[in-house]
């Protein structure tokens, strides 16, 4: 059992959609900082979940995928951040089971599909060239190998969202964010989407 930020007691291995908590997941997300924490200029999962969210809304018009390009590591605020290279080791497959379930009930919880569009993974990549780029102050650091150069259109996606904010200022966009894309799935183009 954990205690959350909001004072709730859950089983990270149980989750129920009751113990979803928008508050939650923005403050843990914003204390965990990504690339086990190697980074020169840290970057925190919030912020990097934010740039992947602003990616794919400059690719895909649609704000429920934006939501779910902004909860696409919401598992970690319950089950903590581990390195994509640790979690792919066969000794992780009790973490993937744990993800995959924790994953289905927060996208429950949001009244979101729970497969994740297309378009987050194409994001996430791009988020991850350029933090490793930036945070590593290497534009050839050694994670490249595995990715392409960022495009023009990606580099435009990415815009002035600069992701080195400290936790505070991490968690208030997480939420800011959060909530604009509520007002636009709940009055905007996409009305089948609830709950949150």
């Amino acid at each position: 059992m954990i205690r959350t930020y909001t004072g709730k007691t859950v089983n990270p291995l149980a989750l129920k959609t009751t113990d979803i908590d928008i508050e939650d997941i923005a403050h843990h997300l914003s204390c965990y900082n990504r690339f086990n924490g190697a980074l020169v200029c840290p970057v925190n999962v919030a912020c990097h979940s934010v740039l992947v969210a602003r990616v794919v809304g400059y690719f895909v018009e649609d704000s429920t995928v934006e939501m779910q390009a902004l909860s696409h590591d919401a598992t970690e605020a319950y089950l903590g951040d581990v390195t994509k290279w640790l979690k792919a080791s066969p000794a992780m497959a009790g973490y993937r089971i744990a993800e995959q379930d924790a994953h289905n009930i927060i996208m429950d919880k949001f009244c979101l599909p729970r497969e994740l569009h297309p378009s987050i993974e194409n994001a996430d990549r791009v988020a991850v060239t350029f933090e490793g780029q930036m945070g590593f102050n290497d534009m050839n650091w050694p994670g490249l190998k595995k990715y392409p150069r960022l495009t023009n259109d990606e580099m435009m996606a990415i815009g002035d969202h600069y992701c080195f904010r400290e936790w505070q200022q991490s968690k208030d966009l997480f939420l800011e964010t959060y909530r604009d894309l509520v007002m636009r799935i709940n009055f905007g183009e996409n009305s089948n989407a609830e709950g949150y």
